[in-house]
């Protein structure tokens, strides 16, 4: 969980060390938060592009549908 939050997170060893459960909490859903936003970026390209070049009468596709990250439940995106 360090080498995750010196990295992700760009915060030190000894700032890690001096977290609070309710910080490492709150760290942990604000880097949940930042990597769907950065998924759905793609899965909205890759969404328009699946519906412009799908074959008529086939089901429309969203970003959810190419999205790897479920949508946390309290955040707003």
């Amino acid at each position: 969980e360090r080498a995750l939050a010196c990295v992700e997170l760009g915060i030190s060893g000894s700032e890690w060390l001096g977290l609070t459960p309710a910080d490492m909490a709150e760290l942990w859903r604000a880097w949940r938060i930042r990597e769907r936003r950065k998924s759905l970026r793609i899965a909205r390209l890759t969404s328009l592009f699946a519906n412009v070049h799908r074959r008529k009468g086939t089901e429309t596709t969203t970003a959810d549908d190419f999205c790897e990250m479920e949508e946390l439940d309290d955040a707003a995106n």
